[in-house]
């Protein structure tokens, strides 16, 4: 069977499309015969009552899902109109209205209209359609990835491939990228394209390639967290349980590198992506925080900043993103969850601000009183009680606590006995009874 696109949803339109132009000003006979012989060549029933509804533009706009594709159906169009040899005013305007709907531009419907075609022009025409035309303009498809979706056409010998900027296009031959372009107007010829040249043995004339565009600029705020809580190890407490949280938003720094890790053999969803890079960053993070250097102390202090947590991790995971291609556009750790005993209270600058303006914000409300010194000291005293110096700089800290955040002394030793944790004053141990010494 001859290799076409036109198939499903696509070829149904397409085909009402053609009715529709021919049938504007009465249909003649040898617009009925080039009408079945389009459909016998793309395999669509010959029942004309399906293609004779009303056909709207607009929809066409949509399912027609390629700027190359609608220059085609436009093209055929054309084709249509000159069957019967005479160009009425009536075609004329529908063409031109059909042009406007779908974007394309007058120029490609009414170039070369004048003169007569055969019946059989039109089929013969699908049969040895090739793609002339290549470009990534579909803003319903704003993803990192799009795969010209027409590679059952060779690409025409001087082709337009158009990469706007924001995108590049690399040109895929059984799974391996042997060009990529860069944004501007190129044209598909060996030299434009050696690797391609290279792999088909191609000197001219049409060719087949996969062609695959990739968006550059960055992708969409994306959330990252990690998957199971990261056992970071602490000399004091052994292995120390953290879960963290918080948005990202990245780019494709390298498109080759990236094309290659992402999409050799076949080409992932955006959801498939997001996931792919969400684990990336998560997972890279993690690794960041196992080698972060220094004592417990120094690890604490960093554990409550989440500012200069994010500065001393950032590299590591911008590191280990950029072997996929990839580099952070945005990169913000929000949440950090760490066992109640280490008395932490992670922030940032971000949370600290937006915690000073709601309080402003309610120290301004008119039906507030600024003042209201009792109330305000019942929950000092519970606070205080729940309080502890710390054996080691005499801070106040929490009477659970097992190491201070400022100082680093560990607030608990081990039972010599059965290991049991002890307070550092304890002369006893409350599990097995051995003495402290």
């Amino acid at each position: 069977m001859p290799r076409h696109t036109f198939t499903g949803q696509r070829a149904i339109t397409f085909a009402r499309g053609l009715y529709h132009v021919a049938a504007c000003d009465g249909l003649d006979s040898r617009e009925k015969a080039a009408f079945k012989a389009f459909l016998a060549q793309v395999g669509l029933p010959d029942d004309p009552a399906m293609y004779a509804a009303d056909f709207d533009p607009a929809e066409a706009a949509r399912t027609l899902d390629s700027t190359w594709l609608r220059r085609t159906f436009i093209r055929a169009c054309r084709l249509m109109v000159q069957v019967d040899g005479r160009i009425s005013t009536a075609e004329r305007d529908t063409l031109r209205a059909l042009a406007a709907a779908l974007k394309v531009g007058e120029r490609v419907a009414l170039e070369d209209l004048e003169g007569k075609v055969s019946p059989d022009a039109l089929a013969a025409w699908v049969q040895a359609l090739a793609v002339d035309y290549v470009s990534w303009d579909d803003e319903t498809t704003p993803g990192w990835l799009w795969v010209f979706p027409h590679d059952q056409h060779p690409l025409a010998e001087g082709g337009e491939l158009v990469v706007e900027p924001g995108q590049a296009l690399g040109v895929r031959v059984d799974g391996q990228f042997v060009d990529l372009l860069p944004p501007g107007v190129h044209h598909a010829t060996p030299t434009t394209l050696p690797g391609l040249a290279r792999a088909r043995g191609w000197a001219g004339g049409a060719v087949a390639a996969d062609l695959c565009f990739v968006r550059t600029g960055p992708s969409t705020v994306l959330r990252w967290g990690t998957l199971e809580p990261i056992q970071r190890e602490t000399t004091a407490l052994g292995p120390v349980p953290l879960r963290v949280f918080g948005r990202f938003s990245a780019r494709v720094a390298d498109p080759r590198r990236f094309l290659e890790r992402f999409a050799r053999q076949s080409l992932p969803t955006d959801d498939d992506l997001d996931g792919r890079v969400r684990r990336m960053v998560g997972g890279w993070f993690e690794k960041a925080v196992q080698g972060l250097p220094g004592d417990d102390a120094t690890l604490y202090a960093l554990l409550e900043d989440l500012d200069e947590l994010r500065a001393a991790t950032l590299p590591v995971v911008q590191e280990g993103l950029s072997r996929a291609g990839l580099s952070l556009a945005r990169f913000a750790i929000e949440h950090l969850t760490a066992p109640l005993e280490l008395g932490l209270k992670p922030t940032s600058k971000r949370t600290r601000t937006l915690t000073r303006v709601a309080s402003l914000s309610t120290a301004s409300r008119p039906d507030t009183d600024p003042v209201q010194p009792m109330p305000a000291a019942a929950p000092r005293a519970v606070t205080d009680a729940a309080l502890r110096p710390c054996h080691g700089c005499n801070r106040p800290m929490p009477v659970d606590a097992r190491f201070c955040a400022h100082c680093g002394v560990a607030q608990v030793k081990p039972c010599g006995q059965c290991g049991h944790r002890l307070p550092l004053t304890a002369r006893f141990c409350s599990q097995c009874g051995a003495g402290q010494g």
